[in-house]
């Protein structure tokens, strides 16, 4: 028997899968149809004995999962505290700028670029004192 071949007795799904959702479905009803009154019982007895018994046991996994979970978030917090913000980038001054510059050029008096040498030395000489 190949993968793609159905197990004997049961209906390969259908392109139209309304279908045989709808016979798989009266196959199951029918089957629970024909259960008798004491299987009944005593699978509804069993059922009940397992959801006493997963209601009055803690689940032992949940304590590891919470503390590997508090350990990683208390990691990540000590990390973001320990690294030092990243600085603004230094705001520029007038000093920094040269705007007295800044206005010459602006200004277009292109005379002063004659004497550009004669000029640095003066701002030279300023700086000095």
């Amino acid at each position: 028997m190949s993968m793609r071949e159905p197990a004997p007795g049961i209906d390969p799904p259908p392109q139209d899968g309304d279908a045989w959702i709808a016979r798989t479905r009266a196959a199951l009803d029918e089957s629970v149809e024909g259960i008798d009154a004491a299987t009944l019982s005593a699978l509804n007895r069993g059922r009940q004995r397992a959801l006493a018994v997963a209601r009055g046991r803690p689940q032992r996994w949940r304590w590891p999962v919470a503390a590997a979970a508090l350990a990683a978030s208390l990691a990540v917090a000590v990390t973001l505290v320990r690294v030092p913000p990243l600085a603004p980038p230094p705001v520029p001054t007038a000093d920094t700028l040269n705007v007295r510059d800044l206005e010459l050029v602006a200004g277009a008096d292109f005379e002063l670029y004659e004497d550009w040498e004669f000029y640095a030395w003066l701002d030279g000489q300023h700086a000095d004192g």
